[in-house]
């Protein structure tokens, strides 16, 4: 893409909040249900229902001249590594720019308090980069987004939410957009009633590589789970903050709470074994039920990857620990969302908190520091059969 011209700048500084990706509770939240309950918000329209992909949140935001990507947390400059994003990029450029186009002449952009700019923001996830089927070619240029579930070889992105400079564009005139412009994005797997899209089954086979034309795996390849919302954008009035009204159902095996973690115990007497565990004890217990690999997954995918090419241990090791510091961040978060545990740490002695809080990045550092082997095992077994398809 061309440099951007000094005329219609985006100016950092002042836009970016704004267009800052929400963050979407799980439906096991019962108290954000009871909240769209009690405004009335569950039987206002109907409900659509998509698979939730297992990549990294990517948005373009555009103002018709030049194109922006950023991931959840911060823009992202062209030379950066965040899993191949500028290939679809400049793939999609072009698309970009005619959505940009059409929504303009429909006088369906809205200027927002901090720019007198015509922004529009484009939410997706970017995804692929491995897919291990005997007759598909792996493409070299590629960077694997995830792994547990294969999507495409390439580097892909595909659509979810349009921000039209003053809210998310309802569904059905977003899904138009999408099609007149050839964004790929997501279609419904359902369409009805809440309670029907809150009971959909998160546990099927994934969907998206049927429509990249790839062949089925000869193993399990199980979707990530589903994002269930109204077709019409629709936020709680209730409360101080504004939510959107928008859940997600994870499948049991990419929940970011495990409770039956495995734990090596020490051999211990007959009358250690009756003593029943410190408080502190168990609050770590609680805690680490939400350091785990599916976290971490989540954590890497607003991040960028722990491990890159040509870095050295030293580099590595700094990812490590950076990730590791925004796992337990993000564990402790979940963690305090739960009243009775925040109330009973809250009630220890300070020392004993201090206790929790190392154990807590100690575990975080162990989870990683694994999660970085398995990615490098997996980045091996990609070379070797790049290498040998170019045989």
């Amino acid at each position: 893409m061309a440099a951007p011209q000094e005329t219609h700048a985006l100016d950092e500084s002042s836009w970016w909040d704004t267009y800052n990706y929400h963050s979407i509770e799980e439906v096991s939240n019962s108290e954000r249900v009871e909240t769209f309950a009690k405004d009335g918000l569950l039987d206002v329209c109907d409900w659509v229902v998509t698979e939730k992909i297992h990549g990294s949140n990517l948005s373009f935001i555009t103002n018709g001249v030049q194109v922006k990507c950023a991931k959840r947390s911060r823009p992202l400059s062209d030379s950066e590594e965040f899993f191949g994003f500028q290939t679809v990029k400049e793939k999609y450029l072009s698309n970009i720019l005619k959505l940009w186009r059409i929504m303009s002449s429909r006088n369906l952009i809205h200027s927002t308090l901090n720019s007198s700019e015509k922004i529009v923001t484009i939410y997706g996830e970017l995804f692929g980069g491995r897919y291990t089927h005997p007759d598909v070619k792996p493409v070299n240029s590629a960077v694997m987004c995830q792994f547990g579930i294969e999507y495409c070889p390439q580097n892909e992105f595909m659509a979810f939410d349009i921000f039209d400079g003053n809210d998310y564009l309802d569904h059905d005139p977003m899904t138009e957009l999408f099609e007149e412009s050839g964004i790929p994005f997501l279609k419904p797997l359902f369409r009805g009633s809440f309670e029907d899209a809150y009971h959909f089954d998160p546990k099927f086979t994934t969907t998206i590589p049927s429509i990249f034309g790839m062949p089925p795996l000869p193993f399990p390849n199980k979707a990530e789970g589903v994002i269930i919302k109204p077709v019409k954008t629709l936020h709680v009035t209730s409360s101080a903050a504004r939510t959107r009204v928008i859940l997600k159902i994870k499948s049991p095996n990419f929940v970011e709470r495990v409770r039956s973690k495995k734990r090596e115990f020490k051999e211990t007497s007959r009358s250690e074994r009756k003593k029943p565990r410190e408080p502190m004890d168990n609050l770590f217990a609680e805690l680490a039920t939400f350091i785990n690999e599916n976290r971490v997954a989540s954590v890497v995918s607003k991040f960028g990857p722990i491990v890159t090419k040509g870095e050295d241990e030293s580099e590595l090791n700094e990812r490590i620990n950076k990730v590791a510091e925004l796992l337990y961040k993000d564990a402790l978060t979940d963690f305090n969302k739960d009243d009775e545990l925040r109330e009973k740490t809250e009630k220890l002695p300070k020392w004993q908190q201090e206790v929790i809080r190392k154990r807590g990045n100690a575990e975080s550092v162990k989870v990683v520091k694994e999660y970085a082997r398995k990615i490098k095992s997996v980045h091996k077994e990609n070379c070797k059969k790049r290498d040998s398809s170019d045989e």
